[in-house]
């Protein structure tokens, strides 16, 4: 006899803040859609951050995570038709240097039938942290720019 196991289709959407400077706050809107014809019964949201992000907190109602270089998020039943459930991930900016991040959709006993819409690559700058200035005058002209300690 042949194995029959239920189908969905998880999709993934990822949108993310512009290039940051180090110590600063970036959050990273998810959402999670199902537009298959059964419920996804145990989905998971899963980011691979790199050694430049840190893991500060994720919310979103229906959403439980957990983890520091990989956090996992795991959601109550999606159900069919294109029902979304979202997530707001906020990572904080720990070293400079290109930001290269995994999101992926992970399905549960279910059968993705388009596995393609289930990852998202996420691309950011972050900066080191920009020098400050001041303007030095003498004689009422500006003579120089100085860095402030």
């Amino acid at each position: 006899t042949a194995e029959y196991r239920k189908t969905m289709d998880l999709a993934l959407a990822v949108a993310g803040p512009q290039p940051s400077a180090v110590g600063e706050i970036l959050s990273y809107g998810v959402l999670l859609s199902n537009h298959g014809a059964n419920a996804a019964t145990h989905p998971e949201v899963h980011a691979a951050l790199p050694k430049n992000l840190e893991f500060v907190s994720a919310s979103g109602e229906g959403w439980s995570c957990t983890g520091v270089g990989l956090v996992r998020c795991s959601s109550e039943p999606l159900l069919p038709g294109a029902t979304s459930r979202s997530l707001l991930l906020t990572l904080r900016a720990v070293l400079p240097g290109e930001v290269f991040s995994t999101i992926k959709a992970i399905r549960g006993a279910e059968v993705d039938v388009n596995p393609d819409n289930d990852v998202v690559l996420v691309h950011n700058q972050i900066e080191s942290e920009p020098p400050l200035f001041r303007d030095r005058f003498e004689g009422g002209n500006l003579v120089a720019w100085e860095s402030q300690p």
